[in-house]
């Protein structure tokens, strides 16, 4: 934190005086470079306070790491929409199936439209 007069609170490994000077000359801007971080100011003018904020430019942990927080839920979201969707597919066919075993007679059903057999059934 600091003010018009300096640096009167601060926390880390950068200098602090160091810091300030680059604050002054750059407190017009929204963010600027110090080193190998960036500075986030954020000025409180009811107070006259600032709060630097520093962060490091380079990503925080990689995009194959920040790639796997997205795809590693998504491939499973997604296993499990397709299981969830057969276990829907397969009760709704029951019905139809128990039908079905009734008019086969223990016969395969290989290529058989059941709506078809059914409608012809339901003709007699």
């Amino acid at each position: 934190m600091c003010n018009n007069e300096g640096v009167f609170a601060y926390k880390g490994t950068a200098d602090p005086v160091d810091l300030y000077l680059e604050f002054t000359h750059n407190s017009l801007e929204d963010k600027f470079a110090y080193g190998t971080q960036t500075v986030l100011p954020q000025t409180f003018t009811n107070v006259a306070w600032s709060i630097l904020y520093l962060y490091d430019k380079s990503p925080p942990e990689g995009y194959g790491t920040m790639a796997a927080y997205f795809l590693i839920p998504l491939v499973g979201l997604m296993i499990l929409a397709v299981f969830i969707a057969k276990l829907i597919t397969t009760r709704l066919y029951k019905p139809i199936e128990e039908v079905m075993e009734v008019y086969l007679d223990g016969e395969p059903a290989k290529g058989l439209d059941e709506f078809q057999m059914l409608r012809k059934k339901m003709q007699i």
